[in-house]
């Protein structure tokens, strides 16, 4: 990445899917310049009428030959093919000879005077354009290309990072929920950036329909991690959920939805309200992680007397889910085979940007206290579904200044290990209702690049910071008392 010294920041990507290149301008300062050159520096007292015009056509010729030239030359590397150079050097030398006849006063014999008003503008547009050319070609060759998310991070321009998670739209009132959100609020987020853990749908159609809402809600872009629900096979599906892990994933890539590493390079000098933290360098690493969970992660006694249903049978991914052979869905096989598809990607993160402070989201648990203890659970079981030892392990070596992830629909916004970690759940109506009912709002994370609003209101976070977490414990909460009966 390499700011232009002068003009708008500009952070350009070698594209994988084009072949070519994206560039991506944040917004400049208004210099009351229409230039994109303030070394024009706008018009200034004294200038000729012809000035202003020279300024505009000289900006569209310009950006014409660096049309041609990033279409001839190597994109970003060293200087571009003859090509282009020729065709603007021809122009150049045409419209110059033009002007330097017109400073004579008898432009090819003519002795009009607004034809030589003409001509003496033609010769402005030619060595405008040969500056500016000249320029635009000196900055190239200053860029530093930064490769696609497959090889390090895209950078994304956002001004605020929300978090959500189970969405789970193919529930109605979830997608009107959704829906309304959308009407309401879209105009607030046209330079936000959504961070989406997981569990939206098991339809692909109401997943793309989903992304599509919040595409066109969060203008700064989606990112997104799949969940157990996201992976369901359907009766009439002839693969399995490696698959359609894969169908997912081609869905995201269709909608410009990131499923893969990327960086928001938050400019160093902003200074807004008393809640932001105080941090050297703003640049923020976004770092999906896929991942899935395994019954041995739960290493927390099992209350004993209780005639619970095992967890083949009461986790309906054992139903829904479908693995190869050689995977054995109660162990870790299937936990560590997504957690090596991270590799590549987060190892080539690091290494571009091995500085930045770190966001990683994933849809499973990497630590046991994320969830209440087992007697306060509805399913006491339900720890040997959510959570990950390769996740737990990838997270302490990432060491991001904050981890959101979803899964179990409990709000959460704690520090683990130095560690924030946080889930904003849509969850179910049901769950939503209690959770804080209609005008239930994602999770406002970060804001031009500082994390702020530690800790948000949540029922468990909140409980567990005034409340020991004991899993020793065994007396039942009176909830689940009623529903389970001792032996």
């Amino acid at each position: 990445r390499t700011r232009l010294s002068s003009g708008p920041k500009k952070y350009t990507t070698q594209g994988e899917e084009s072949g070519g290149k994206r560039t991506i301008a944040a917004p400049r300062p208004n210099t009351g310049c229409t230039s994109p050159y303030p070394s024009h520096g706008g018009r200034a007292p004294g200038d000729t009428a012809c000035v202003p015009v020279t300024v505009c056509v000289c900006d569209v010729v310009s950006a014409l030959g660096t049309q041609i030239m990033d279409r001839t030359g190597e994109p970003g590397v060293g200087p571009p093919k003859k090509k282009g150079s020729k065709l603007q050097l021809l122009l150049t030398v045409t419209l110059t000879a033009w002007g330097v006849n017109a400073l004579s006063g008898k432009p090819f014999g003519l002795q009009s005077v607004y034809v030589s008003y003409f001509w003496a503008a033609a010769f402005a547009v030619g060595v405008g354009s040969w500056a500016a050319t000249k320029r635009r070609t000196i900055l190239r060759w200053r860029r530093k290309t930064l490769p696609t998310s497959t090889v390090g991070p895209q950078p994304i321009v956002a001004s605020r990072v929300y978090a959500i998670s189970d969405m789970h739209t193919d529930v109605s009132a979830n997608l009107d929920w959704l829906k309304k959100y959308a009407d309401e609020f879209s105009s607030n987020h046209e330079n936000d950036l959504i961070i989406v853990a997981g569990d939206i749908s098991d339809s692909l159609e109401v997943l793309r329909t989903t992304l599509a809402i919040l595409k066109g809600t969060f203008g700064a872009g989606v990112a997104f991690v799949p969940g157990n629900h996201d992976l369901w096979c359907g009766p009439s599906s002839g693969g399995n959920s490696l698959d359609k892990l894969q169908d997912v994933l081609r869905v995201c890539d269709e909608l410009g939805v990131i499923t893969k590493p990327f960086v928001i390079p938050f400019d160093d000098d902003y200074d807004d309200d008393e809640d932001e933290e105080e941090e050297e360098d703003r640049t923020v690493l976004v770092i999906p992680i896929l991942s899935w969970y395994h019954s041995s992660w739960d290493t927390e006694p099992d209350i004993p007397g209780l005639d619970l249903p095992p967890v083949r049978l009461a986790a309906a991914d054992f139903r829904r889910c479908r693995w190869p052979e050689k995977f054995d869905p109660l162990s870790t096989d299937v936990a560590e085979h997504f957690d090596s598809l991270n590799n590549s990607c987060v190892d080539a993160a690091l290494e571009a940007y091995p500085t930045a402070r770190i966001l990683s989201f994933s849809h499973f648990l990497p630590f046991q206290q994320l969830i209440p203890e087992k007697r306060m659970l509805y399913y006491p079981h339900l720890p040997k579904m959510v959570g990950s030892v390769p996740l737990r392990e990838r997270v302490r070596l990432l060491q991001p200044t904050c981890h959101i992830f979803g899964h179990t629909h409990f709000a959460w916004d704690s520090k683990i290990e130095g560690i924030r970690f946080i889930q904003a759940p849509v969850g179910y109506p049901s769950e939503r209702n209690m959770a804080g009912g209609p005008g239930w709002r994602p999770f406002l994370v970060a804001k031009h690049g500082a994390f702020v609003n530690y800790p948000q209101p949540c029922r468990w976070s909140d409980y567990y910071r005034e409340n020991v977490r004991d899993p020793s414990n065994f007396d039942l909460a009176p909830w689940v008392a009623d529903k389970w009966s001792h032996e």
